[in-house]
């Protein structure tokens, strides 16, 4: 049972700073300017891997930097159940 409410916990947390961070954008630059957006989430997503697993490597990072928003969408979401750093970014899930 914790295992799934720290899940949970990690869900919205992960929520929390979606919407913080899109709360963000939106009082910057507007409803209609998201030109940054991928890079957001690129910073969202290795913020919550350094919380969860320690240090990202440059092959992590690299990946990420280069990555397709759908791509950061899909990985950001597998965080939260994966049990290693390569979890999140394999392929076989």
């Amino acid at each position: 049972m914790s295992c799934n409410c720290q899940r949970w916990n990690a869900y919205e947390h992960y929520q929390e700073e979606l919407h913080d961070q899109a709360s963000f954008v939106l009082s910057t630059y507007g409803a209609g300017k998201w030109e940054g957006r991928p890079e957001g989430e690129a910073a969202l997503l290795t913020r919550q891997l350094q919380h969860r697993f320690g240090a990202v490597p440059e092959w992590a990072s690299e990946k990420i930097a280069e990555a397709e928003p759908s791509s950061l969408e899909k990985w950001s979401l597998r965080f939260v159940d994966a049990q290693s750093l390569g979890g999140v970014f394999s392929d076989k899930v």
